[in-house]
């Protein structure tokens, strides 16, 4: 089952690495902030090859990620992975944004304009 989510980048955590019954791993987790009316932050992970994933991302990069849910049991207790199998960065966010910042300024002040030469209308409201 794939899953797809799309958040804001707040924070890469340090690499970690280890030696288990498979020989040897790194992993790394970043966290994003949904973009929707009650923004929530998830913790995804992604391991091995796929640490390369998260060099070219900076802070507040809009993020596009594909990743899979996963749960265990172990003494009774149960623990959930949120692994990242693809990230990529949306287009037209961070940098990009900032410069196309006046244009999306001049679409409001269109809008806003229209808006007030169509009140002059009769219309049917009663106010």
């Amino acid at each position: 089952m794939a899953l797809e989510l799309r958040g804001k980048l707040i924070k890469v955590l340090q690499e970690q690495k280890g030696v288990g019954k498979n020989g040897e791993w790194k992993k790394q987790d970043f966290v994003i902030e949904t973009i929707d009316a009650y923004p929530k932050k998830v913790c995804f992970t992604v391991w091995n090859d796929k640490l390369s994933l998260l060099e070219s991302i900076q802070p507040d990069d809009e993020l596009r990620i594909m990743f899979s849910v996963a749960s265990r049991e172990y003494n009774e207790k149960w623990y959930t992975d949120v692994t990242a199998y693809a990230v990529e960065k949306v287009a037209g966010t961070h940098a990009d944004e900032t410069a196309s910042a006046p244009n999306n300024i001049d679409a409001a002040n269109d809008a806003i304009a229209t808006i007030s030469s169509e009140e002059d209308g009769d219309d049917d409201l009663p106010f």
